[in-house]
């Protein structure tokens, strides 16, 4: 058996070990994905070679326009018996409009990549906005600001992107926004995401007003079941912001499982076109 054709059946193997841990819900933790990775076709090498520039504000201007007229490249959220392959098309009808821009060339799975490792860097922004929107006491608070561009992929992302990260409506943003409420106003796709944007002052201002009013106008007994009503009230939304929380990282893992995938595949046939060659 030739090295290539070793170099074959050693990813193929690979390949069927990586789809089975999939099916268990599992992740591949192998030391060959190292070894697949340095085996791969002159076509992938060269595009490393030629973008070495980092993503612009000419990119992410593109990027921000296609995903508002396809939001499920953003999402990932694709259905129907079709949905993959369209897809895996919009990505490569993006991928074509990015590599034009004249700053150098990069493959399908490398623009997908920079993407999830945007809106990996985009939640956590938010939620550090969030936190510092909401700090108390210890000094001015540092929040970040969100650009034009930011804000208006959190509106093709839709609520439950930002799910448990409390009131996005009130962050202000940076760049050119004026009017940041117009921006922000995405439909709920999501009634228990919709249920999770309340201000946290708002609230806190709330329980006092009816703390006053149970010492006012309610014995003491009245006035604890109330506190352990509100307990009781509050509790499934902590739950819904885990579960949402929850449902967005297995999102990215996905699409993180899905680029291997792909990935593996294309490496397989380019081994398979180089061994067919020299034979």
């Amino acid at each position: 058996m030739s090295y290539y054709e070793k170099e074959q059946a050693r990813l193929l193997r690979l390949l069927a070990e990586y789809e089975a841990e999939e099916e268990d819900g599992g992740e591949l933790l192998s030391t060959e994905e190292s070894d697949a990775d340095e085996n791969v076709s002159e076509q992938d090498v060269q595009c490393d070679m030629d973008i070495e520039e980092e993503v612009d504000e000419k990119h992410w201007e593109i990027i921000v326009n296609f995903v508002e007229n396809y939001p499920v490249v953003a999402t990932g959220k694709f259905q129907g018996p079709n949905g993959k392959v369209q897809y895996r098309k919009l990505w490569e009808e993006l991928t074509l409009q990015l590599n034009s821009a004249g700053l150098g060339q990069r493959t399908t799975e490398k623009w997908q990549k920079t993407w999830t490792d945007f809106k990996y860097t985009l939640k956590k922004k938010a939620s550090a906005y969030q936190q510092g929107l909401h700090q108390t006491g210890g000094g001015p608070a540092k929040i970040p600001k969100l650009t034009e561009l930011e804000v208006r992929i959190l509106n093709v992302l839709g609520t439950t992107f930002y799910a448990g990260l409390a009131d996005i409506k009130e962050m202000g943003v940076g760049g050119n926004v004026e009017n940041p409420e117009e921006l922000l106003n995405v439909p709920s796709t999501s009634k228990p995401a919709e249920d999770n944007l309340q201000s946290p002052h708002a609230s806190a201002t709330e329980c006092s007003t009816k703390r006053l009013k149970s010492y006012g106008s309610h014995t003491h007994s009245d006035h604890n079941y109330s506190q352990i009503k509100r307990k009781r009230e509050e509790q499934p939304d902590h739950t819904r912001k885990l579960v949402n929380l929850s449902e967005q990282t297995l999102q990215e893992l996905k699409e993180i499982k899905e680029i291997l995938r792909e990935g593996l595949a294309n490496i397989a046939d380019a081994i398979r076109s180089v061994s067919d060659t020299n034979k």
